[in-house]
């Protein structure tokens, strides 16, 4: 699984990026945080952008998640939120608070902080991993804590990764990979998606 994180920072526009992406075959986008001041559709705030995106996804049968806003994510009824943190009391009132049709995803940067999540209906966590040898290696041993605790959760993780060294991150424990910069920055976005599907296939 290829998630897609859009690139404040880049100069392609958001709703440009997660065209190509999905042009490439990406099924799977987050909206992140809209906060950087070099963004290049600097006048338009999250709610703008997710509703500019929400036809685009639908139409392509896309998931859209929204980086934190829960209430946001709750008036619009986009496929769900990706929770920057959360422990678990907060992510049990997310739950309620979207409903059992929301996709949940939390950000965690310790085994402990995914395996405290167990029980809470949360649909994947994701983990930021160097792209190096050796920080593909300590993901491999958190991730190996998580499954050896039967959290059921679905370990993504999230990092600029080249096609090359997906499947590493595969064999390290991932269930998918969350990707910005290298899809966004790309001279050609849409066959940067194509290599790491085809990479991870």
């Amino acid at each position: 699984m290829l998630q897609f994180i859009t690139d404040p920072t880049s100069q392609r526009p958001i709703t440009e990026q997660v065209k190509e992406a999905i042009a490439g075959g990406c099924r799977w986008i987050e909206l992140s945080e809209y906060t950087d001041k070099r963004l290049t559709d600097k006048n338009a705030d999250l709610r703008q952008v997710a509703e500019e995106l929400m036809p685009v996804c639908r139409d392509a049968e896309v998931f859209l998640m929204i980086d934190n806003d829960v209430e946001l994510v709750a008036e619009l009824h986009n496929h769900g939120v990706h929770l920057a943190s959360a422990d678990r009391s907060a992510t049990m009132k997310v739950r309620e608070l979207l409903g059992a049709h929301a996709v949940i995803g939390v950000g965690c940067v310790l085994a402990s902080d995914a395996i405290a999540l167990r029980g809470t209906d949360v649909d994947y966590v994701t983990f930021a991993v160097e792209p190096t040898e050796v920080g593909i290696a300590a993901f491999a041993k958190i991730a190996a804590e998580v499954k050896a605790a039967d959290t059921g959760l679905h370990i993504v993780a999230r990092g600029e990764f080249s096609p090359e060294q997906l499947p590493a991150v595969l064999a390290a424990g991932a269930s998918g990979v969350a990707i910005s910069t290298s899809i966004a920055a790309a001279d050609d976005p849409r066959k940067a998606v194509e290599e790491i599907l085809e990479a991870l296939s």
